[in-house]
């Protein structure tokens, strides 16, 4: 029998819980940087603020993003 699909705010890796590799972001991960999608879900509707997440380079060093969440998700940590 397979396993039962995952729910959506499961599938992806909540970016603001820990420092992202700035030279391997996936597409979802910079949409989520870049406030175009939900920080822990990736969903685009209903974003509102949701704290900060950080980006590590050799060149630049550590950076903050503010991002945000959806209407579903808490505005901080992952539940």
């Amino acid at each position: 029998m397979p396993a039962p699909e995952q729910p959506q705010h499961l599938r992806h890796v909540d970016i603001r819980t820990k420092d992202l590799d700035a030279a391997a972001l996936t597409p979802s991960d910079a949409a989520a940087l870049e406030g175009r999608a939900c920080a822990r879900c990736r969903s685009t509707k209903g974003l509102r603020p949701g704290g900060h997440a950080y980006t590590t380079s050799e060149r630049a060093g550590r950076l903050g993003w503010p991002v945000k969440v959806c209407a579903t998700c808490p505005t901080w940590g992952h539940q």
